[in-house]
């Protein structure tokens, strides 16, 4: 199955998905590296359903084998160090993303160092790390270099949300917003509501931190009836204390 089929099949049958993702794993007939495609592939589903513990696990148990061509167990990697990320696990974020971009060096992937150079932004910006290899502005100037390389519009969303933060943090609030504004229309032509709820959400506190209230409650309230049209038991509680 695709990647496009994946994302029609978690629109219209999440149920079904899940069961096929579950079952791709425990069939013993695909074999190791068929399990790593697998996992890899359908990493976004177990992202948006909430199931991160589930996802990381098979992405984990996948990558135990130790087979499969380095490119794939970057990918891998990366996919499994991004839902490490949003357990809150930044320690197990930190080396798998790492493993993945070492992987991603050696087979002169630049779309594949460029999202782990991100995911390792993340990490050391939400989980307030400075034990990273590199600072987390070489990280950045690192991956903005590789840009123009990039096809995957989520790895260049990505990237824009964390040079909008990085600049959010030194309150350089014009290049913040436009970060942000571009990374958001990136994820609306995606259809990825996440992605767009990042966006907004933080384009709702970068508002509040430059005392534009009105503008702060109209990106906060966009962001809400976002949140309770896609995943309401998941972003509620967030938007509704902001």
């Amino acid at each position: 199955m695709c990647a496009a089929q994946w994302r029609t099949a978690q629109r219209n049958s999440p149920a079904s998905c899940r069961c096929a993702a579950t079952g791709a794993f425990v069939s013993v007939t695909f074999g190791a590296v068929a399990l790593i495609r697998a996992a890899t592939l359908t990493w976004m589903f177990w992202h948006t359903r909430g199931h991160l513990r589930e996802g990381r696990g098979w992405l984990e148990k996948a990558l135990s084998a130790g087979v499969g061509p380095p490119a794939l167990r970057a990918r891998a990697l990366n996919r499994a160090g991004w839902l490490a990320l949003f357990q809150g696990d930044y320690e197990a974020a930190m080396g798998l993303v790492l493993e993945s971009l070492t992987l991603s060096r050696a087979g002169d992937d630049r779309e594949g160092v460029a999202s782990a150079l991100t995911n390792l932004g993340f990490v050391a910006t939400l989980g307030q790390r400075d034990d990273l290899p590199l600072p987390l502005p070489a990280l950045l100037k690192e991956a903005i270099g590789l840009r123009p390389y990039l096809t995957d519009r989520r790895t260049v969303a990505n990237l824009l949300i964390l040079g909008g933060l990085a600049a959010g943090s030194q309150r350089d609030w014009e290049p913040a917003v436009a970060r942000h504004d571009e990374s958001l229309a990136l994820y609306r032509e995606l259809r990825d509501a996440q992605g767009m709820s990042m966006c907004l959400g933080n384009l709702g506190l970068i508002a509040l931190g430059r005392g534009r209230y009105d503008e702060a409650v109209a990106r906060l309230r966009e962001n809400l009836q976002l949140a309770r049209e896609a995943e309401p038991c998941r972003t509620m509680s967030y938007q509704e204390v902001q």
